[in-house]
């Protein structure tokens, strides 16, 4: 199979050993400019928290973050403020992995390398191997490194900041949407919902990215005339659930310690502590609404 016009490195089998490279080079980067111990702010809050194991159900809660924090505290390495650094550079180094696999698969799409022919009626039966790759890995690389060295993305993977772990579920779901377009497999729509299920525990307000997902995946259902048998149903959503499941625990925490749901709700939404208590409940949900909006709008960058 010939190459795209101007590789320089030859023809790819698979997409892997070059992503891992990519990813390796970005974590010794990313830990030879780590942040050397405790941070301020923001930044030390999350320190905190991390090594107290503290999370809850709030916009700034981020069970996920906080809690893996908690294991990567527990390492020999260095002191407790720099293990909890160390892991926003694995997962930055992590999410550079999902952004070069992603590259490839489209940059495989623009070459006409799709898997021909209809994969069949049930997604269940989707089993065939996958395409070869022959793809010019310098335009991954090349953008890889860009956005690995792009300020944004290599402060909050430095930093102890929960966007770093944003920014893996995020790659990672963009990753298995466009890998599902090319080949539709029950597994890597399970890998999917898993993933956007755990998602709301990194930061409660990617919740509102599963609908723009959703109508890919249903557009592109269309398009094939696939079908979902219920078995593969039932899987796909046990598979959301047990993403969902480290939100959903502090959540029925929070509403077991607080006892009204209400207040739960706003606060996940954004609502500043004793806002609803200090102010009318129609005021209240204005400055959630805002709020919600901006931290929404934040967390996407």
């Amino acid at each position: 199979m010939p190459t795209v016009p101007g590789s320089a490195l030859g023809a790819l089998k698979s997409p892997y050993p070059l992503a891992a490279l990519i990813s390796l080079c970005a974590l010794v980067f990313y830990t030879s400019t780590l942040l050397p111990s405790v941070d301020w702010a923001e930044g030390a809050r999350s320190q905190l928290r991390a090594y107290l194991a503290q999370a809850d159900s709030t916009a700034g809660g981020h069970p996920v973050y906080f809690y893996l924090g908690h294991l990567f505290v527990r390492l020999g390495v260095g002191d407790p403020a720099w293990r909890i650094n160390l892991s926003s550079a694995i997962y930055g180094a992590v999410a550079i992995f999902f952004f070069a696999l992603t590259a490839f698969e489209i940059t495989g799409m623009l070459a006409g390398q799709d898997r021909p022919g209809n994969p069949g009626p049930s997604l269940a039966l989707s089993l065939s191997p996958s395409p070869p790759f022959s793809l010019s890995a310098w335009p991954v690389a090349l953008a890889s490194v860009t956005l690995g060295v792009s300020h944004v993305f290599w402060f909050a993977s430095t930093h102890p900041r929960p966007f770093s772990m944003n920014m893996v579920v995020l790659t990672a779901a963009v990753f298995l949407t466009v890998r599902w377009i090319r080949q539709p497999r029950i597994r890597l729509f399970a890998a999917l919902s898993f993933v956007l299920g755990l998602s709301v525990g990194v930061h409660v307000f990617t919740a509102a990215l599963t609908p723009v997902f959703a109508a890919t995946l249903a557009a592109r259902w269309r398009q094939q005339g696939l079908a979902l048998s219920r078995k593969g149903a039932s899987g796909v959503a046990a598979c959301y659930l047990a993403g969902l499941s480290p939100y959903l625990f502090v959540l029925l925490r929070d509403l077991s310690r607080i006892k009204q749901p209400f207040a739960v709700a706003a606060l996940a939404l954004g609502a500043p502590l004793g806002g609803p208590a200090l102010e009318g409940w129609s005021q209240a949900l204005w400055r959630t609404a805002q709020e919600s909006l901006m931290t929404l709008a934040y967390s996407f960058f």
